[in-house]
């Protein structure tokens, strides 16, 4: 677990959205939640900062998350975005979508690929989508 801080709380609830960097040989990936500005400020400056195989985009793709910083120090080669058809929030934002296209990772969505299914075997990693490519 690479966030929440350990015995601290963000005043931003999506901010304590538990944050687990997963590795598999050289493949890894993060799930980090909801998290914010907040909360991707604190894993960037984190030990465990470094280049991703795979990044769960956090929030949704919200325009509060994937900040500059937090995409310059993780720098996915591939972002997942869950997020349902035609939601009301508007996610993901056309600056997230931006900030993830300048970091150079390729974007899957859930409301145009449908099931995103990554595999991982040794140096190769596949993804799989059910709708759309």
């Amino acid at each position: 677990m690479i966030a929440p801080p350990p015995g601290a709380l963000f005043s931003e609830t999506n901010d304590n959205s538990v944050g687990i960097l997963l590795t598999h040989g050289s493949a890894r990936v993060l799930l980090a939640g909801d998290a914010e500005k907040k909360a991707e400020e604190y894993m960037s400056n984190g030990p465990y900062a470094g280049p991703l195989t795979v990044l769960k985009v956090t929030h949704h793709g919200s325009n509060t998350s994937s900040t500059p910083l937090f995409l310059s120090r993780f720098k996915p080669e591939i972002a997942v975005i869950q997020v349902g058809a035609d939601n009301s929030y508007g996610h993901p934002t056309p600056q997230t979508l931006e900030r993830l296209q300048e970091a150079g990772a390729r974007v899957f969505r859930n409301d145009e690929h449908g099931d995103v299914i990554v595999t991982i075997q040794g140096e190769n990693v596949d993804v799989a989508v059910t709708k759309g490519a």
